[in-house]
């Protein structure tokens, strides 16, 4: 069905657009009715309390963070957490997955968060501090990916997005209580091979946390919400058709409609007043002796192989040495 015009081109959408759009005019009646019937058992306002294992305190909007989570994981939603840096979207997240494992019959299946390698390890110091209970395994090597032992001793696996691409085949065999994606603007390109590995995860709820949920163009976003909820866009062809703003000035406003049941987008102006506005500041240091000498050699040394290149090709390859060079220099 053609949400747009109604013609013959279709593509998978979602019953809760169908819902914004009057589908009485576009289904028939048993169909509706399905629909309607599937609308009642919605919950639009879901409001659990918050697990009583946290050992934080929540801020409200953080607690309004949380709701909206569960509301996705009770319609079975993906969905997009795309607050600003610094308002705490990993302790918002930590609430969640306690609230998922506190729902679940029997054992509950472990959680899996792909991280920057940066990061690793601050998502397992943050589930120390949210939740001390929590078996929290930072992958630090795909190596150490050990199936038995995770399904049986882990409740949360840690792992960076070169992992997740290392390990995508022996993770096909897992079913997750919740995949997280943070930092999740490192599927934005639906081709690469961490956002096909993510796409792969069988999990039955799918979270994205980034603070720019479009970094370069809109189909960054298609992107992510075809991890999170696929088919909640379109197919990829027809979203890059029908949600373009330069060939249709209504495209944004439609593209706004679909997203606003999957994506919480908040500013730090918009949710507290209290806390300071991100500050920078550039610290100028000074190299030691050493430090000073070891530069200027390897720069000596880079440039005279710049100088003493022939030709294009063994330029360009000595500009290469200069670059790795200065890299090094500045690790």
């Amino acid at each position: 069905i053609d949400l747009n015009d109604l013609n013959e081109e279709a593509h998978r959408v979602h019953w809760r657009h169908l819902v914004g759009a009057k589908g009485a005019a576009l289904l028939s009646a048993k169909a509706w009715a399905e629909l309607q019937n599937r609308l009642a058992h919605v919950e639009l306002n879901s409001r659990p309390d918050v697990p009583e294992q946290l050992t934080l305190t929540l801020r409200p909007y953080q607690v309004d963070g949380f709701h909206f989570l569960s509301y996705l994981a009770v319609n079975r939603f993906g969905g997009i957490l795309a607050d600003d840096m610094g308002l705490g979207k990993t302790v918002q997240t930590i609430t969640w997955v306690l609230w998922l494992r506190s729902q679940a019959e029997g054992r509950p299946q472990p959680a899996l968060v792909v991280c920057p390698k940066s990061v690793l390890d601050v998502w397992a110091i943050e589930f120390r501090k949210a939740a001390p209970h929590i078996r929290v395994q930072v992958l630090h090597d795909k190596d150490e990916l050990d199936v038995p032992y995770l399904r049986e001793q882990v409740d949360v696996l840690v792992m960076n997005y070169a992992q997740l691409r290392g390990t995508s085949e022996a993770l096909k065999g897992i079913t997750w209580i919740a995949a997280i994606l943070d930092e999740g603007q490192q599927i934005k390109n639906p081709d690469s091979k961490a956002a096909i590995a993510a796409r792969e995860l069988v999990a039955h709820h799918r979270l994205v946390l980034t603070g720019t949920p479009m970094e370069n163009r809109l189909l960054d976003l298609w992107s992510l919400m075809a991890f999170a909820t696929p088919g909640a866009l379109g197919e990829r062809s027809y979203f890059q058709k029908h949600f373009d703003r330069r060939k249709d000035e209504k495209a944004s406003q439609r593209l706004s409609a679909r997203l606003r049941p999957f994506i919480l987008r908040r500013t730090k102006g918009q949710v507290t007043k209290e806390l300071p506005p991100r500050t920078e500041e550039n610290m100028l240091c000074e190299m030691s002796g050493v430090q000073e000498q070891m530069y200027r050699d390897e720069l000596a040394n880079a440039q005279n192989m710049v100088i003493t290149a022939v030709g294009k090709d063994a330029l360009q390859r000595r500009r290469f040495a200069l670059l790795q060079a200065l890299t090094r220099l500045r690790q």
